[in-house]
């Protein structure tokens, strides 16, 4: 879970993904809680006992499985894209542009499914390469 806990260690207390806002309002001034559940969320700094971290070469090798093919597609590879589809692959396509300077001749409002899919997934196999086809 973290580098300030030591290896081996067993917790068996129940935390939520709020726990970690609550422990760092808890050691910073961050204000008040965002909401009910960070309020009332178990703050993890008890289990940090470390003062300093362990060192990275101790960390863990984690290798997260691959997830299998679907059998069937969610969508229909060939049809138009939904208005949020078109929505999110313009933003990506805007991002590439301006971080790049240049983008794909994608039209995301002609763009089919298997377009934007394909598109999706080769900006995110430059991001992490394990994700590559």
């Amino acid at each position: 879970m973290s580098a300030y806990i030591d290896a081996r260690t067993v917790i068996n207390d129940e935390f939520r993904n709020t726990s970690l806002i609550r422990t760092l309002r808890e050691r910073w001034p961050l204000g008040p809680a965002l909401t009910a559940r960070d309020a009332t969320a178990p703050d993890i700094a008890p289990v940090l006992t470390r003062d300093n971290p362990r060192p990275q070469e101790d960390w863990p090798e984690v290798t997260a499985p691959r997830v299998p093919q679907l059998e069937t597609p969610l969508m229909d590879p060939d049809k138009p894209l939904p208005p949020l589809g078109k929505y999110l692959l313009g933003t990506a396509l805007a991002l590439q542009a301006k971080v790049t300077g240049h983008a794909p001749n994608i039209d995301p409002a002609t763009a089919t499914t298997k377009e934007a899919t394909d598109y999706m997934a080769e900006r995110a196999a430059e991001v992490f390469p394990g994700l590559a086809r």
